[in-house]
């Protein structure tokens, strides 16, 4: 539980909001796996008409480029009309929502919380030894759902400016799916990313979290928003998936 204690210099966000369509709240750029610059995506993002746009990029514990990525969002933010933010998306540990990123977040706006891997007790399992373990019944479909959900829920308690990215993107990967989620555990996340601030993001890329998931969250007033999870600039803005759930959302 010290972990959280360092965050101390994270950038306190009490942004408002409302659910529009005029926004990327996740694009990556070059300073992790993205193909095009901060510069370049924000270039885009005014070409397709957005009002709203984070800056997400991948990290781990020893990534140190965390203080130049700030800075570059920060000069960038006075020369252009979108509200720009920034953020960094980061694994979930294991059950007690560990997360794998650095100590020292200054200047960071949100910490995306993301289910690369499976969070279990220890570590973070591959989804094929899940998989595996489902297939085997050393570890039946309710007992890992719960633990992947209890794990997203001790990150929201334990971080400040949290956003759940892509919920439950992992559940195909390892044989699940949303379905299968029950409305018990839904309710439960909802009032937890209420009470502790949280906000969730609709995925283009990944189509999640469905419409049935992001209900429970909507009424606990629970901020939404929509991002494409872009890794390059022609799909930033671009929503077919998100403009379903959004009509949906209406």
């Amino acid at each position: 539980m010290a972990q959280a204690l360092q965050f101390l210099k994270l950038r306190e966000n009490s942004m408002n909001y409302e659910i529009s369509l005029q926004e990327d709240m996740h694009v990556h750029s070059t300073y992790s796996d993205g193909v095009n610059s901060i510069e370049e995506n924000i270039k885009q993002a005014e070409s397709v008409g957005l009002k709203r746009f984070c800056c997400v990029d991948h990290v781990r514990r020893d990534t140190d480029w965390l203080g130049n990525f700030a800075a570059n969002i920060d000069r960038l933010k006075n020369e252009t009309e979108i509200e720009i933010f920034s953020g960094v998306e980061t694994k979930l540990l294991n059950i007690d929502g560990d997360l794998d990123m650095p100590q020292n977040l200054k200047g960071i706006d949100f910490i995306y919380v993301a289910d690369h891997q499976f969070p279990m007790l220890e570590r973070p399992y591959h989804p094929k030894e899940i998989r595996q373990l489902l297939q085997e019944d050393k570890l039946n479909p309710t007992s890992a759902i719960e633990i992947l959900c209890q794990a997203t829920m001790s990150a929201m308690k334990r971080f400040p400016n949290v956003v759940i990215a892509h919920l439950f993107s992992i559940l195909p990967k390892i044989g699940l799916n949303e379905e299968q989620v029950p409305e018990n555990l839904l309710q439960e996340m909802a009032d937890t990313a209420k009470r502790f601030n949280v906000k969730i993001e609709i995925d283009e890329r990944w189509k999640c979290p469905t419409y049935r998931t992001v209900s429970y969250f909507k009424s606990q007033n629970v901020p939404i928003w929509f991002s494409t999870d872009s890794h390059r600039k022609e799909t930033i803005g671009q929503y077919s998936y998100n403009a379903e759930v959004y009509q949906k959302l209406l």
